[in-house]
């Protein structure tokens, strides 16, 4: 997971900006009424996401008792998704914000979207709230949908309030088989809190992180097979072990949990691997 600095606007503003845009005078003012509970909402979320309590956020199908939730969805799909709403650009540059245009949540695919890190269906205050969107992949946009957690440790980590630091959380582990093969767990710190930990295992299992990264390994094998078996043929194991050493050095310095890294730590420190794994690879 990525942190990621928080979005240059405020609730408030986005949404009376969206509410404006609207052609419905009855509705325009209506939405234009609850702008003092849009700003209320942010403050609360802002205070909780910092706490790592956002679960305690109850939830709600109806916004100061004037706007419905149906209302504000349609608000951030016309107002603020549609391209060429005037707001649009507000969208656009909250997805810019991954670096490389990669997504934070898996640190994988392509951002493609913005996730409603808690679900506009069921907190309709938060639609259009920008600390409430995060850039994210249509894959972990869709696996995670309209997932509510009830206590602390169901939490999924929130790029603008989570930062993991260098800490290394990411293991791989490589199979004497043939091929290889490359499994993927996520091995919390023991200096870390147990909701901390906990966090940890959900954002990897909700996000199908161990299959993602799985994947990518064994296509990455197919990758490297004629430069170990070069490698190989110039020397021994301890010439393949050194290369692949070298090459988890250089990916953990950019990565430490980037499952490159994780791979090629996994297989430098298999002998196996080293010694006759590589010669498996197809």
């Amino acid at each position: 997971m990525k942190t990621l600095p928080k979005p240059p606007f405020q609730a408030r503003t986005v949404f009376e900006a969206c509410a404006a845009s609207r052609q419905d005078i009855e509705l325009k003012a209506r939405l234009l009424s609850i702008a003092p509970a849009i700003e209320q909402a942010e403050y609360a979320y802002q205070i909780h996401g910092q706490a790592g309590q956002l679960h305690v956020i109850k939830e709600e199908t109806i916004v100061s008792g004037k706007v419905t939730g149906k209302e504000m969805e349609s608000l951030y799909t016309e107002s603020f998704v549609r391209k060429g709403s005037k707001n649009r650009y507000i969208y656009d540059q909250i997805k810019m914000a991954a670096p490389h245009g990669i997504c934070p949540l898996c640190g994988q695919r392509v951002v493609s979207t913005l996730d409603h890190y808690l679900a506009k269906t069921k907190h309709p205050a938060l639609a259009v709230s920008p600390l409430n969107l995060v850039p994210a992949c249509a894959d972990c946009n869709k696996l995670k949908h309209a997932h509510q957690p009830v206590n602390a440790e169901e939490q999924t980590f929130h790029p603008y309030f989570d930062d993991l630091g260098k800490d290394v959380w990411l293991t791989a582990v490589i199979g004497q088989t043939q091929p290889p093969s490359i499994s993927y767990s996520a091995t919390p710190p023991e200096n870390w809190s147990a909701v901390k930990k906990q966090r940890l295992r959900n954002h990897f299992v909700t996000y199908e992180l161990a299959n993602l990264y799985g994947a990518q390994a064994s296509a990455e094998l197919v990758d490297i097979k004629h430069g170990l078996l070069t490698i190989g043929q110039r020397g021994h194991s301890h010439e393949v072990h050194i290369h692949l050493v070298r090459e988890a050095d250089s990916r953990t310095a950019a990565d430490p949990n980037s499952w490159k890294a994780a791979m090629y730590r996994a297989l430098a420190e298999s002998e196996w691997f080293c010694r006759c794994g590589y010669l498996l690879i197809s």
